[in-house]
């Protein structure tokens, strides 16, 4: 089964698909352009996965990342700060599709 990889550092040397989470963006505002630079080199699938009721990284968070170019964010309706715990299903099938688009045959 194809996996992707959970953003963490060095993110510059990814070489499949990412998952991001709210665990993986800091959620001091005045730090995230130190983290969107690095995403903007990359050059790989990148999938945000964030809960709509987390109010310590709302989704509102993540738009200063849309410019990424291969960002793609879905927000979860009945999560919080944790979806990949509080979505479990829905979150491995989000991976998992997303990880199935991007890895060849």
């Amino acid at each position: 089964m194809p996996t992707a990889s959970t953003y963490g550092t060095g993110c510059s040397s990814a070489s499949g698909p990412l998952v991001l989470t709210a665990d993986t963006l800091p959620w001091i505002g005045a730090t995230l352009p130190a983290w969107r630079a690095p995403l903007e080199t990359l050059r790989v699938p990148l999938l945000a996965i964030c809960g709509l009721r987390d109010y310590l990284c709302p989704p509102e968070t993540w738009d200063s990342f849309l410019a990424v170019p291969a960002l793609r964010r879905v927000v979860l309706e009945n999560s919080a700060h944790n979806p990949q715990i509080e979505e479990q299903a829905r979150f491995d099938e989000l991976v998992r599709a997303f990880a199935r688009e991007h890895t060849p045959s």
